[in-house]
């Protein structure tokens, strides 16, 4: 009796989180309405599951749920919430290439240059992680 209960209260809490755009885990995936996100090797993948079919591709968490908080809102920021996060892909990597040339190099310049340009593509990736927030939160 306790498991139909379970079972039963868990459907009603689905109906209803289905009908808001609120975030929740359901299995290794997290859904947003009718929008599934998931962890692959080639990144964040973002499905719809009304048309079964994958919509994005994403580098980071965060930018695949902003993805997903603008599609299940049916919001016109996608193109926004796309070019953030090519933004932090890129500067990501230019920060583990200038953390590689830090660890490397002997040349007290260069470790002052790439010092330098890790420094602006971390705040920069950390500028583009905010600027998403308003996306997710919205």
């Amino acid at each position: 009796m306790d498991s139909t209960l379970s079972n039963k209260l868990e459907e009603l809490i689905n109906e209803n989180i289905d009908k808001e755009a609120i975030p929740y885990v359901k299995g290794n995936s997290i859904r947003i309405k009718n929008i599934v996100v998931r962890k692959s090797k080639a990144g964040w993948l973002i499905y719809d599951t009304e048309t079964n079919t994958q919509l994005e591709r994403m580098f980071c968490k965060s930018s695949a749920l902003a993805y997903a908080n603008v599609v299940a809102k049916k919001l016109n920021t996608l193109n926004e919430v796309l070019k953030l996060d090519k933004l932090i892909q890129k500067h990501y990597n230019d920060c583990v290439f200038y953390l590689h040339t830090l660890r490397k190099t002997k040349d007290e310049t260069r470790k002052e240059v790439a010092r330098t340009r890790y420094d602006i593509s971390y705040l920069e990736t950390r500028r583009a992680a905010k600027d998403l927030e308003h996306f997710i939160f919205k």
